[in-house]
């Protein structure tokens, strides 16, 4: 059993060292440099990981980056069929995934895992920008291993991988938020590359949230059991091949909120008879070639809700009545230092929980 590193680093990563060590125990590792400084660039050379270089801007061709250089790592047989991939930004730390656990995992099967990643914030983490996103998958030549093709908020993952990925009782440390100086930075690259929230589906409390001061929650012992007691009460889903093989993807709008949606051809027609309150529920836009390479401005499924159902609706009239922006229905949602460290010291940085006494099961 293989895992391979993936990581996409900019320049001027704090915790570059950090995210590297933390999966040491990968068989080899993978960094795509892009526009990184001269200091990230000696870091990865001397921890031994394997360097690839990408200069093209990250706001215009993200997906484009990060669809390339896996396909590089495919080409030149760094990556074969089986083999699983630990896909992470530069400022994320997993708390509770090692080696043995990450094959404990691979041997259940499937497409891949979704991981609960915990948006620090200040001293403590945001409840409500915390949420489930894919980090471990599984590559196999004979899938669809294409990138959703956005400039933006384009995944780890290729599209397919989101949709049939399964929940692992894992918590990854989100560092990128944590301190009011790298979110002042991202306020600002996204009102470069986004300043119409075209990317994030037309909902803008991510980036309303980055710009303001935001509540913080205090970790606490019990939210690891809560990820632990969601991830292990979902059924674990097998690859279906069908499901996962290249094919024609077309595009349809949503007409609740306008967004575009990559659908695979064998679901197209049930989605243009889909129905709400008696009208319409998409209209056909266009279709594309799911390895070729076209740019199209798609929804990608590259976050989940923390509590995927919170309500369930028998007819299509509750369900229109009770709809809000901030509610949709089931079948809608998107699952959208230095250089001598110790891997102990570096383990010990990781935030610390405090002990609660509450029993709230829910994830926010």
């Amino acid at each position: 059993m293989k895992f391979v590193g993936y990581l996409v680093v900019g320049p001027n990563e704090k915790r570059l060292s950090e995210a590297l060590r933390d999966i040491d125990w990968c068989d080899t590792t993978c960094v795509c440099l892009n526009n990184a400084d001269e200091a990230s660039v000696a870091l990865c050379e001397s921890l031994g990981v394997k360097i690839y270089h990408d200069n093209r801007e990250w706001g215009k061709e993200q997906w484009k980056i990060k669809q390339e250089f896996f396909n590089r790592l495919v080409n030149e047989g760094i990556v074969k069929a089986g083999d699983w991939i630990i896909a992470k930004d530069a400022d994320e730390i997993f708390d509770n995934l090692d080696r043995a656990k990450a094959e404990e995992l691979a041997k259940k099967g499937g497409a891949g895992y979704y991981v609960y990643i915990v948006n620090l914030y200040n001293e403590g983490y945001s409840k409500e920008q915390s949420f489930w996103n894919v980090r471990m998958w599984q590559y196999q030549p004979s899938w669809n291993n294409t990138w959703t093709k956005r400039n933006l908020h384009c995944g780890l993952a290729p599209t397919h991988i989101y949709r049939w990925a399964n929940f692992a009782p894992i918590i990854l440390w989100h560092y990128g938020l944590k301190d009011k100086e790298d979110r002042d930075r991202k306020v600002a690259r996204y009102k470069k590359y986004d300043p119409q929230n075209k990317w994030m589906r037309m909902n803008d409390s991510y980036y309303k949230f980055l710009a303001s001061d935001a509540p913080v929650t205090e970790l606490d012992n019990d939210l690891l059991n809560r990820v632990e007691n969601f991830a292990n009460k979902t059924n674990h889903k097998l690859v279906k091949e069908r499901n996962m093989n290249k094919e024609k993807i077309h595009y349809v709008r949503r007409h609740w909120d306008g967004s575009l949606i990559p659908v695979p051809e064998h679901q197209l027609a049930e989605h243009l008879k889909r129905k709400q309150g008696g009208e319409k529920m998409f209209e056909y836009v266009g279709e594309v070639e799911a390895s070729s390479g076209v740019e199209a401005p798609v929804e990608a499924p590259v976050e989940t809700p923390i509590e995927p159902v919170k309500k369930k609706h028998t007819t299509s009239e509750d369900l229109t009545k009770s709809m809000t922006k901030k509610e949709m229905p089931k079948d809608l949602k998107t699952t959208a230092g230095q250089l001598s460290e110790e891997k102990k010291e570096i383990t010990s940085t990781k935030p610390s929980y405090k002990k609660s006494k509450k029993k709230d099961q829910r994830l926010y």
